[in-house]
């Protein structure tokens, strides 16, 4: 079943048909505002990668800070379990360097 076209829908199909023509004073304000727009979503994306390289070397000085903490802690951690001198047997003496200088006397 087909539908009658009303005037209204003739008169737009026949606009569809015919070739739109505009005026260079359009054509060359539409083409300024997309230029703008164009610059400011280069600069938009240029923006956003230099706070990404921000972010990424903030990361970067933050590892390599962690990295030498634990570095140094673990250094710490060495000399902490050196072995303890064994404990000297019940009685005995070991005279230090100021106990020695006081027996010379």
């Amino acid at each position: 079943m087909t539908r009658a076209l009303t005037p209204a829908m003739r008169l737009s199909s026949a606009r569809l048909a015919e070739p739109k023509v505009m005026e260079i004073e359009t054509l060359n304000a539409m083409n300024g505002v997309l230029d703008l727009s164009l610059l400011m979503i280069i600069e938009v994306i240029a923006l956003i990668n230099i706070l990404f390289a921000a972010v990424g070397f903030a990361i970067y000085l933050a590892g390599v800070a962690w990295l030498y903490f634990e570095e140094t802690r673990r250094v710490a951690r060495r000399q902490m379990k050196k072995p303890a001198p064994e404990p000297l047997e019940h009685g005995a003496y070991k005279p230090t360097g100021v106990s020695r200088a006081y027996a010379a006397e």
